[in-house]
Formats: structure tokens, C-alpha cells, sequence
């Protein structure tokens, strides 16, 4: 085989891409974030989390002293 015929032999077909107009096409971009900006999301996310843990214990602590109460009215309720 001559050069010519090799290079036609090998030659390999495009590499297939998805179609932006598919309707499940996402077109993705990973934003770079520096160093500092990074500890910065993980502080905010830190705060999101220990926040959300105060609510939930406030709440339960409302659910608690209601039913004492409660309690407390049916105690005087019986007497």
C-alpha cells in the first residue's frame, strides 16, 4: 500500500455531537471559582446548615412548651 491509500485507510469519521436543538440538550458551564471565594461559599453554606438546625430546635421548643400547656389546662381541667 502507497501512503496515499493509508492515509485514506485511517482516516476516522467525526467525532459525533450532540444536537443543541435536542429537546434534553443542557448546555453546561463550570464556573471557576478562586480560593478565597470558595472558602466563602462554604462559610455561607456552614451558616445555611447551623441556621436551619436553631430553627428546627426553636420550633421544637414552641411544640414543647404548648404542650405543657396543654397539659397544664387538663391537670386544672380534672381537679
Amino acid at each position: 500500500m502507497r501512503e496515499d491509500q493509508l492515509d485514506e485507510f485511517f482516516v476516522s469519521p467525526p467525532t459525533p455531537k450532540r444536537n443543541p436543538t435536542h429537546r434534553n440538550y443542557v448546555n453546561r458551564t463550570h464556573i471557576v471559582l478562586t480560593a478565597a471565594e470558595r472558602l466563602e461559599e462554604m462559610r455561607l453554606l456552614e451558616e445555611k446548615k447551623s441556621n436551619k438546625q436553631n430553627l428546627r430546635r426553636k420550633k421544637r421548643k414552641c411544640v414543647k412548651f404548648v404542650r405543657k400547656k396543654k397539659r397544664r389546662r387538663q391537670k386544672k381541667g380534672r381537679r
